[in-house]
């Protein structure tokens, strides 16, 4: 492989004292409301003149939702969920500095990689956990439960109201804040002045994911019908409460009494809400909760529609309807239809910019002329027919600074599944039968030979590729996946196919490098796959007397 050094002068002015700056709140130009897949624009006015690179979205959320359901953010994504794609204008010329597409798949696999503490990802762009009321080692044959709880309230945007009983639904706004990862404003890059006022200030655009994207519904659900496989293959369980079952009996009529002592106001169930009510070959329906009845610990949930069907004494009430069950309470998380349309709205957004007031000494030597260089990236999309048992992602990109390739494969008919999106959680080599890869660059194959990047066979080496194209792309990676034995056995990050280009400050030309990704199949499979392949590199704004250009 080919490597070139990039010998660009651009502006390297060190971020001046802490005296010298202050934050500005930037407000939307159109409007103060938005939902799913409408814009956000912001201004930034060249006025400002220089900003550092702590840029931030600060907005509420509030569940919009039929039927009162739960929601939540995709677990790895938080609210960098809401944002499909983001474009960055010069303001006074119109010219397209940077394109960020498929941001919030992207973001994903930063927060994954790129942190091995999320509590603070957690408390303020509401990464966690995945939003499941039950994380539980199942016996796959019998359907025999574990009493192991998650935190039901851990990213649930659908808070109820505790007053007066029974649980009346009410809905409130969460406040997050996220830093908007652009590299214009020098995500991947070290810390320089950015120039606004030579860019002729910025117009952002924003836009929202559509709903299916944006959230994902609380789902009564497991990791594995016999242990924990990986954090995307989930099975159905039961709602429970402090690590109790909600073990039901049947009540009069169209009434279900649940077993045991119970607090309504932490029973994470509400008055709308849609669930399943079921029992092993005797009862599987979907109703609507019209209420809920708390005396001396004893709830008794009244339904929509007409009596229920007899129990055998024990039956179970699922949190949601949009998972397929079979007679074991068995089931996977597929994206059945749902009575509930899932739905939000953003309010009181605003953007945090640091600006940067350079004394009158120090703007004598700002030059009105400079070439400004970050790391970005464009996206290549392609499909893989379930039949297809060999294939070449293409990779056609016209970077001359490339630094790094990562190539994200998933379910395209569980794209946008409810309980989790494999745009988010991707496909795990067992699961599609993935059984080779290489890259085929300037005529050449990287690795020389192919790797299987299955767990029994090449997986370090696919992990290792990882770690080398993140570091290159300005990634320091600190998380490769959960350090347990029952993980080890898979892949409980994303699953990312990557090849890194460069280092150390060279970069690579890919202008001519007919440059593609080679995946191996073992079998084929009954979807479709999709394969989102991310090229990061250098590029350089130039600004002159005669106007602004992007060179890539």
């Amino acid at each position: 492989m080919y490597f070139f050094y990039l010998n660009i002068v651009y502006m390297s002015q060190p971020v001046m004292s802490s005296s010298n700056t202050k934050y500005i709140s930037i407000v939307p130009e159109n409007g103060e409301q938005f939902n799913p897949s409408q814009k956000i624009i912001y201004n930034i006015e060249p006025n400002l003149g220089y900003i550092k690179k702590d840029t931030y979205l600060i907005f509420d959320v509030r569940n919009t939702s039929s039927n009162f359901a739960m929601i939540a953010f995709p677990n790895s994504v938080g609210a960098h969920a809401l944002i499909d794609n983001i474009r960055i204008y010069s303001k006074m010329t119109g010219v397209l500095l940077e394109a960020l597409e498929n941001y919030s798949q992207i973001q994903g696999l930063i927060n994954q990689y790129g942190y091995d503490d999320k509590t603070q990802l957690q408390l303020k762009e509401g990464v966690g956990e995945p939003c499941l009321s039950q994380f539980s080692l199942s016996n796959g044959s019998t359907g025999a439960q574990g009493t192991t709880a998650n935190n039901i309230t851990n990213l649930q945007l659908s808070p109820l109201g505790d007053n007066p009983n029974p649980a009346t639904p009410k809905y409130v706004s969460r406040r997050f804040c996220i830093p908007l990862r652009a590299g214009l404003f020098r995500t991947f890059d070290s810390e320089k002045l950015i120039p606004i006022l030579n860019m002729g200030g910025l117009r952002i655009e924003i836009n929202l994911n559509p709903v299916a994207l944006g959230c994902v519904r609380l789902m009564g659900a497991q990791r594995g019908a016999v242990g924990l496989i990986n954090p995307y293959d989930i099975a159905q369980v039961d709602w429970i409460n402090g690590g109790k079952q909600l073990v039901a009996r049947a009540g009069a009529g169209n009434t279900i009494v649940l077993v045991g002592t119970y607090d309504y106001k932490e029973l994470g169930l509400c008055l709308g809400n849609s669930i399943r009510v079921w029992d092993v070959g005797v009862l599987n329906e979907t109703r609507v909760i019209t209420g809920i009845a708390s005396a001396g610990g004893t709830i008794t949930i009244t339904f929509s529609g007409g009596n229920i069907a007899a129990t055998s004494g024990n039956a179970r009430v699922f949190v949601s309807q949009g998972i397929a069950g079979n007679a074991a309470g068995q089931g996977n998380a597929v994206n059945t239809p749902s009575i509930d349309a899932l739905n939000y709205v953003i309010t009181n957004t605003e953007m945090r910019i640091c600006q940067v007031v350079p004394t009158p000494e120090q703007a004598k030597v700002l030059s009105s002329e400079l070439k400004y260089e970050f790391t970005s990236y464009d996206v290549f999309l392609d499909n893989i027919d379930g039949g297809t048992l060999r294939h070449q992602v293409p990779v056609n990109s016209v970077s001359s600074k490339a630094l790094g390739i990562l190539s994200i494969p998933y379910r395209a008919d569980e794209e946008r599944n409810e309980a989790i999106p494999s745009y988010y959680g991707g496909i795990v080599p067992t699961n599609s039968a993935l059984n080779s890869v290489q890259f085929f660059i300037n005529n050449k194959l990287y690795p020389l030979r192919n790797y299987n990047p299955n767990v029994l066979n090449d997986r370090v080496i696919c992990l290792n590729e990882t770690v080398k194209t993140l570091k290159a792309i300005g990634i320091s990676p600190k998380m490769l996946g959960l350090n347990q034995h029952s993980n080890n056995e898979n892949y409980s990050n994303l699953f990312v196919v990557s090849r890194e280009l460069a280092r150390n400050g060279f970069v690579f030309d890919l202008r001519n490098a007919e440059a593609e990704v080679r995946l191996g199949f073992s079998a084929p499979r009954t979807f479709r796959t999709r394969v989102n392949t991310f090229v990061f590199s250098k590029k350089v704004i130039e600004t002159t007397a005669s106007g602004i250009q992007v060179v890539l």
